[in-house]
């Protein structure tokens, strides 16, 4: 058996919608929507990692990924004041 990776991006944020650069912000209610309308539709996972942004944090849990573990590598990289 083949081992599958399966990225998911955050759902969209402020910044997003704004074609901004994030700054940790949390999911629109529209993308906490898209995330909730998700649920079920990934491929089953044996392990789920994170980054520890709010809103990938957010999509996770939306997604019914409680066993979601935080991983500090996956920080999103710093754009100094281009963010928000």
């Amino acid at each position: 058996m083949r081992d599958k990776l399966t990225l998911v991006s955050h759902s969209s944020t402020s910044a997003t919608n704004a074609a901004a650069f994030a700054s940790d912000e949390p999911l629109d209610p529209r993308g906490a929507q898209w995330a909730a309308d998700a649920v079920g539709r990934l491929p089953h996972a044996t392990r789920v990692l994170s980054s520890p942004a709010v809103s990938c944090r957010q999509t996770a849990q939306a997604l019914g990924l409680t066993a979601a573990v935080v991983e500090p590598a996956l920080v999103d990289w710093d754009l100094g004041r281009w963010r928000g």
